[in-house]
């Protein structure tokens, strides 16, 4: 494995000491965590994206299944006992496959032919899934249960366009983004629809109590503008979390303890690769965890015990490695050499 030492700059330096007082121990190890694993996608020969798996304790990865065509994207069910996955069909459309974490079993869980299913998200409870299903250019949120894949629309209207959406963490609310590329917030025991004047048409991110929610705006500025906004949902006043006005800021993932927000970010109109940042849930000192412009880092993801984030770091020659980075340090562990989109699973 290979490691990388951060040095931070005099600001960093001061969060850093908050955080190793924060997190108890400050430790130039990225903490393990046994019976945890890490999933990502990885080529094979045969040209196949693939779901493959990586022990977080003994650092050996294997192919958890055989899909029949490439994997795009895939979500774990909340008790981590299963695993939906879009599988691309030669026509282009994506049908629904349902994989056992413990033994890699797969099935085709729904055929979508002819439209294309998309963006599942499980219920909190792992009972219930919602996906968007895109019929001749039109996109629609479906609902089915896990067990048996009974499917209608989720709206009762079944005209209403809506996409790409993510239950609360108590499962009594609905995040998705509506056609003109707002953030909306269905609530289920009333119906009502509230939106968000943020047009991204980017997946927002729940606080782990469910009371915030984070959204990407688009903005016009020198050249192209990106804000992450913290949306208070008892009042629904925002807040604008991002440093400067002229920055690219995406992709907020909140720790599970619900004390940072991790995301990426950087200057606006630059070459170089958006970097990953760190900011205490609050947004106030963001600090720059990577600085390495001759590399593009995807989304952060965050392990189970808020200390590590696991990242997926692209270089120019078009390599894609998985990197753990722990935030208390800055220390640098790769991973994968091969792989793409990390998440964090329980066996």
């Amino acid at each position: 494995m290979i490691h990388k030492n951060r040095h931070f700059k005099p600001l960093a330096l001061t969060v850093a000491v908050t955080l190793c007082i924060l997190l108890t121990t400050c430790t130039s190890k990225i903490p393990n965590a046994n019976s945890h694993h890490i999933l990502y996608l990885a080529g094979e020969e045969s040209g196949n994206t693939q779901i493959w798996e990586l022990d977080w304790e003994t650092r050996n990865a294997q192919k958890l299944a055989q899909l029949p065509g490439d994997v795009l994207e895939y979500v774990i069910s909340p008790d981590g006992q299963l695993i939906l996955a879009p599988v691309l069909r030669t026509d282009g459309g994506q049908d629904l496959w349902m994989i056992e974490t413990n033994n890699g079993h797969a099935k085709l869980w729904l055929d979508c032919t002819p439209d294309d299913c998309t963006a599942p998200s499980w219920s909190p409870d792992s009972q219930n899934i919602i996906y968007t299903r895109i019929t001749d250019g039109t996109t629609t949120l479906w609902e089915a249960t896990s067990d048996t894949g009974i499917t209608h629309p989720f709206f009762p209207d079944s005209d209403i366009q809506a996409g790409y959406a993510l239950w609360s963490p108590d499962g009594q609310q609905l995040a998705y983004v509506d056609p003109e590329g707002q953030v909306c917030i269905f609530t289920l025991s009333d119906a009502d629809t509230q939106c968000i004047p943020a047009k991204m048409e980017a997946r927002p991110t729940w606080s782990p109590d469910g009371n915030i929610l984070l959204v990407t705006d688009m903005r016009l500025g020198t050249g192209f503008v990106s804000h992450i906004l913290r949306v208070n949902l008892q009042s629904y006043m925002l807040l604008d979390l991002s440093r400067s006005f002229n920055v690219e800021d995406d992709a907020p993932a909140w720790s599970p303890n619900g004390q940072w927000i991790a995301f990426r970010s950087r200057a606006a109109g630059a070459a170089m690769g958006k970097q990953i940042w760190l900011m205490p849930a609050n947004g106030v000192e963001a600090y720059a965890l990577t600085a390495e412009p001759e590399f593009h880092y995807g989304p952060p993801v965050w392990a189970a015990n808020s200390e590590t984030l696991i990242v997926t770091q692209y270089s120019t020659e078009g390599n894609q490695t998985l990197w753990a980075i722990s935030i208390a340090t800055g220390s640098q562990e790769q991973l994968v050499t091969n792989g793409y989109r990390p998440q964090w699973a329980t066996k």
